[in-house]
């Protein structure tokens, strides 16, 4: 079976990669989360944390890859594991 490998970041973490789907804040004082699917554009638009997520877990789901959420860009937290 292949194994899929994961990029990590300088710290060890787990980051997305091709294909992934990341909910993020456009900035820290916006309450507007662009979806995007790595390495894209955003591909949707949601107006509170819940709904974001939710986004994002169905995207990951339906495109069979992990799900993302970032406040600032560079710390990724994994909130979907399809792969």
């Amino acid at each position: 079976m292949h194994q899929v490998r994961r990029r990590r970041s300088h710290a060890g973490r787990l980051l997305p990669q091709r294909g992934d789907v990341v909910a993020s804040r456009r900035t820290a004082r916006d309450d507007v989360y662009a979806i995007t699917m790595m390495p894209a554009m955003s591909h949707a638009v949601a107006g509170d944390y819940e709904h974001a997520l939710d986004i994002v877990r169905r995207l990951a789901r339906l495109h069979a890859v992990d799900g993302w959420y970032t406040c600032d860009h560079t710390h990724f937290l994994r909130v979907a594991h399809y792969r």
